[in-house]
């Protein structure tokens, strides 16, 4: 098995698309098992087949049943299954598995696998660049330790985000705007994400980041990549000092969804094809509300909600999925 270091994995993403063919039998699920790595081998495939067959012998018995792959490339190997097991089920074994591969597998229904996306939404903290803002803010303000326990226990849902947020920007009265400017300039991107948005301009994919941060720093990644679209809370400021408030409507995982729900909109009757990244439990409404979510790096309960969970790659394995690069 593979154990390469993450910062010299040349794997990009392991796609696994699904779906049911009803006219030909309805207790056969048809499954088109995608292999997609960067100068992908033999041993690749090897890896994944033997976590297959030590966490589920069954559906390693229908993969070596299709006994050939459909197809080949450099990057992408495909093979046909026929399988007597639901959606859920090879989603579930796929996740499990991954925790043992340094490669990303999921599985995908027909109508998911067929989309091609007009719009793509993120989440900022931890999602979109590496840093929570909020955590790196509170470092300078002197309370780190209690803002980053607030934001861990709002990530993992065990708390209210409004609550939250307006507990933790509380903490940070009293700091001065010099900091949230310094901070501007050093946002670090994720991996992969300077390429997926540069993939999403080619391909005409209209771009979104709606974030539970703030405006000042979605506003500097939107100069800086070109993004089409942002949205946060607002900071309180009074005579250049943070006042420990946030004033207008609060960023929350309803705020996000119905972002989304909007700029998607076409026509009364039209809807464009949507496609959403985050992290966190304030993305789950979100990345629900999309045609297709993607968990990144995510939190359990968002990895086990989303359509697919990005365990390993970066966000550049969604421009790999749809073929944007190759």
């Amino acid at each position: 098995m593979l154990h390469a270091s993450k910062n010299i994995r040349t794997i990009y993403v392991s796609i696994c698309s699904f779906w049911v063919i009803k006219k030909e039998n309805p207790l056969i699920h048809k499954l088109y098992l995608y292999i997609c790595v960067k100068n992908v081998s033999l041993e690749h495939e090897q890896n994944f087949v033997q976590c297959l067959k030590q966490h589920s012998p069954l559906l390693w018995q229908e993969w070596e049943q299709s006994s050939y792959n459909i197809s080949s490339a450099q990057n992408k190997k495909v093979r046909c299954i026929e399988s007597q097991h639901v959606h859920q089920i090879w989603k579930e074994t796929l996740q499990k598995i991954v925790k043992w591969l340094d490669f990303d597998a999921y599985v995908l229904s027909e109508e998911q696998a067929q989309l091609m996306p007009e719009l793509l939404v993120s989440d900022m903290d931890s999602t979109l660049i590496e840093w929570e803002v909020i955590d790196e803010l509170a470092v300078m303000a002197g309370v780190g330790k209690q803002v980053a326990d607030i934001t861990e226990q709002a990530m993992q849902g065990l708390l209210d985000f409004e609550t939250s947020l307006r507990q933790r920007v509380a903490c940070l009265q009293g700091l001065h705007v010099e900091a949230i400017a310094r901070l501007q300039k050093q946002l670090p991107l994720s991996q992969g994400a300077e390429s997926l948005l540069k993939a999403c301009k080619l391909q005409r994919v209209e771009t979104a980041l709606v974030s539970g941060g703030f405006m000042p720093f979605v506003e500097a990644l939107q100069q800086r990549l070109g993004i089409d679209h942002v949205v946060a809370n607002h900071l309180e400021t009074q005579e250049s000092i943070l006042t420990g408030h946030v004033h207008g409507q609060i960023v929350d995982a309803d705020f996000k969804a119905e972002f989304l729900k909007l700029l998607a909109t076409k026509a009364p009757s039209e809807r464009k094809t949507t496609v959403a990244v985050g992290d966190g439990a304030n993305d789950l409404a979100m990345l629900q509300a999309a045609d297709i979510g993607f968990a990144y790096h995510a939190k359990p309960i968002v990895a086990k909600a989303a359509d697919i969970a990005i365990v390993h790659g970066g966000l550049d394995l969604i421009a790999y999925h749809f073929g944007w690069i190759r």
